[in-house]
C-alpha cells in the first residue's frame, strides 16, 4: 500500500502550514486535480490527496471541476447532507 501513496509524491504539492484566514483568491489558486482545495461551510479544505488516491473514481471529476470554490451550495444548510436532484424524466436520484 505504501508504495501506491510513494508513487504520489511527485504529483502532491508541498505541505503549506496552516493559516487561520484564506482569501477566496488563494484558494481559487488551488483549482487542479494536483492542488485541490475547496470550501465548505467557510471552512477551506485540501482535498488534492483524496483526488489523487481516488483518481479513476466516477465520483472525482464532479470535485476537480469544483476545485478552487466554494462547494456549500452542493449540501443542505440546516441538515448539512447533500442535496438531492432527481430526474423528472427517469426519477434516477
Amino acid at each position: 500500500m505504501s508504495g501506491a501513496k510513494d508513487n504520489l509524491k511527485p504529483f502532491l504539492p508541498i505541505q503549506q502550514p496552516k493559516q487561520r484566514y484564506y482569501t477566496p483568491e488563494e484558494v481559487n489558486n488551488h483549482n487542479t486535480a494536483n492542488d485541490c482545495w475547496i470550501v465548505l461551510f467557510g471552512e477551506v479544505y485540501n482535498l488534492t490527496r483524496i483526488i489523487q488516491e481516488n483518481i479513476i473514481n466516477p465520483l472525482t471529476p464532479p470535485l476537480i471541476e469544483a476545485a478552487g470554490t466554494d462547494i456549500t451550495y452542493w449540501f443542505d444548510t440546516s441538515s448539512r447532507e447533500p442535496r438531492v436532484k432527481v430526474n423528472h424524466l427517469t426519477g434516477q436520484r
